[in-house]
């Protein structure tokens, strides 16, 4: 006997959708409500002054450059750094397998012979 299913596939896959839609905007209206709410209430504080000057007064007062040019040099290196890792692993885990679907799909076998004499053939 065949199990009864309450819900087609398209149905399912309707309510998924809907349900993921419910999820995210219980998410994110929370956090844009707050991000709303700090620059409607912050925007009174900001002035071409206090972006481009430097802390004074025992870092109580004056603005904000140095955050601002070190963050961009924090977002600058860590993303120099992490491009190198991503490119070196990249190369050495990635290759082979570009290698062998490159050989499979142009339906040339792959080589299996490895080491010092690979591809030499002994004379005769």
């Amino acid at each position: 006997m065949k199990p009864m299913r309450l819900l087609n596939a398209r149905q399912q896959q309707v309510i998924g959708f809907n349900l993921l839609r419910l999820v995210s905007l219980v998410t994110v209206l929370p956090i844009l409500g707050a991000v709303i709410y700090i620059f409607v209430r912050g925007m009174p504080a900001i002035s071409w002054e206090f972006l481009t000057a430097v802390p004074r007064g025992g870092m109580r007062e004056g603005g904000i450059m140095p955050a601002i040019v070190g963050t961009l040099y924090l977002t600058l290196g860590t993303a120099v750094f992490s491009g190198m890792i991503g490119v070196t692993f990249v190369g050495l885990f990635l290759t082979p397998v570009f290698y062998v679907l490159l050989r499979t799909v142009t339906g040339m076998k792959p080589l299996t012979h490895h080491g010092a004499n690979a591809g030499i053939v002994p004379a005769e």
